[in-house]
């Protein structure tokens, strides 16, 4: 459990380094994409180690499972990945989106304003239900 709880505390810590006016000279200098290139293969080794910890946790059953749970995450948690797809690839400039720089809202923006979160909260309430 020690292991999980640091790997996951790792993980969480590793969100914030962006913002940290040290790295953000770093970035600077070795150039944005070996900026992402390192910071991707470190987020998937820790990634990587905190799914490894979960996986050696004893397994503590939280609720009996129940069979119309199986229909809540097969029903919410597509629809979370439908917003995570959508607000990704759609123009956003008030949110995260692989089409920054675009000032004109895409289609999903009209929906919400932050799909990728919205998505991400469907997914994993959708997983919560199992």
């Amino acid at each position: 459990m020690t292991e999980l709880v640091l790997a996951f505390t790792l993980f969480i810590l590793l969100h914030s380094v962006p913002a940290l006016p040290a790295i953000r000279a770093v970035h600077r200098a070795i150039g944005h994409r070996a900026y992402i290139c390192t910071y991707s293969l470190v987020s998937i080794i820790i990634l990587v180690w905190l799914f490894k910890a979960a996986i050696g946790v004893e397994y503590i059953e939280l609720w009996e499972p129940a069979a119309w749970k199986v229909h809540v995450t097969l029903i919410v948690a597509p629809l979370g990945m439908f917003l995570v797809l959508a607000g990704l690839l759609s123009a956003n400039p008030y949110s995260i989106s692989f089409r920054s720089g675009e000032t004109t809202p895409g289609a999903i923006v009209s929906v919400t304003r932050h799909p990728v979160l919205w998505g991400f909260l469907l997914w994993a309430l959708g997983h919560l239900a199992c």
